[in-house]
């Protein structure tokens, strides 16, 4: 079909075949047709003009960055819902891969990345109060940046893994000298209370073992915020979530507490009595934040006014939970077994 001078004699052939054909056949032939064109598309992703076009660029997400070759045996998609491109480039810099080799990137093909961008620049802020407050709780907040409609780049946090990847490893890597050890627990306590302050106030929801990370240093952080502000994901029009925010029983044996099958034993370590603490510390200015964006909100117009009535929810759901005492509701999220059983079930 593509010489000029057989086109005519063979489109009457194809158009009389094509009539002889039944509708099913015609829609077995539409399918492969469909599939050698698919095919074709990603043949020419793979040249590697294409490839060559991907390499020694500045980063989209911060231009201090150069990118070097793409690294083609590290690439690879990931078995999430919207198939995400995890693209490895070499680290170009003389100096810079003493530190790091590789730069690493997640493409993101049919999720609007904006929500996920407020809610990082939200974090980012909160933490910023903490730290003038003189409370630094640890968190990691990774780069994201809306490229376009339902599409856009995700920093991939170094040497991190999820805790669904953590659990499923039968043997764990050894944990180095004490001092390491003590460090990281000290990390991984900072950084829970601070997370499960942050994901409580902004009414992070849809928080399972995937998308809850922790990295070598024993920093915890979550990913992935598709739902804020209380808006709950159900399945069967059965709210999944019951508790104000994730702490399982993994969690609170990381901190040093020993929990039995239904009551928490009398052994606590100074990392778990410290943890309340901090949480409380750190609610009062989670507050005060989500009063600040309200009335900023309200005032320049820059949100509908169902997301002001959301942080108002919010606000004084915080207050109630402060009240009420914020150690029952700790103890709530470990103790309250639906909640772990069904998410580490998976």
């Amino acid at each position: 079909m593509d010489n000029a001078d057989a086109r005519l004699r063979f489109s009457l052939i194809l158009d009389a075949l094509c009539r002889g054909f039944g509708p099913q056949l015609l829609l077995f032939i539409h399918e492969q047709v469909n599939a050698l064109h698919r095919l074709t598309g990603l043949s020419q992703l793979l040249r590697s003009d294409v490839r060559y076009d991907l390499g020694d660029i500045l980063s989209p997400l911060r231009f201090s960055i150069k990118l070097g070759p793409v690294v083609e045996q590290q690439c690879t998609v990931k078995r999430s819902k919207k198939r995400p491109l995890w693209i490895v480039w070499a680290n170009p810099d003389n100096l810079g891969i003493h530190h790091h080799k590789l730069h690493q990137l997640l493409f993101k093909h049919g999720d609007d990345l904006r929500q996920d961008m407020l809610t990082l620049q939200l974090l980012r802020v909160m933490d910023h109060i903490w730290k003038d407050e003189g409370l630094n709780l640890d968190l990691t907040i990774y780069d994201c940046l809306s490229t376009g409609e339902d599409m856009g780049l995700i920093e991939v946090v170094r040497h991190s893994q999820t805790i669904m990847s953590i659990q499923g490893q039968r043997v764990l890597p050894p944990l180095g000298s004490e001092k390491i050890y003590e460090e990281a627990i000290r990390r991984f306590t900072n950084s829970c209370a601070g997370y499960c302050v942050a994901t409580f106030v902004l009414g992070i929801r849809d928080r399972h073992n995937d998308n809850i990370m922790v990295d070598d240093s024993g920093r915890l952080f979550h990913i992935d915020f598709g739902h804020i502000l209380n808006n709950k994901k159900k399945k069967f029009g059965i709210t999944r979530e019951r508790v104000p925010f994730v702490l399982t029983s993994d969690f609170a044996c990381g901190l040093g507490q020993m929990w039995g099958v239904n009551r928490p034993l009398k052994k606590t370590s100074l990392d778990y009595q410290s943890f309340p603490i901090l949480c409380v510390v750190g609610i009062y200015p989670g507050i005060n934040f989500c009063i600040f964006i309200r009335d900023l909100s309200y005032t320049l117009r820059i949100c509908p006014f169902t997301l002001i009535l959301a942080f108002h929810f919010i606000r004084t759901s915080a207050n109630k939970h402060h009240k009420l005492g914020l150690e029952a509701r700790i103890s709530d999220s470990i103790l309250i077994g639906s909640f772990g059983t069904y998410d580490y079930a998976v």
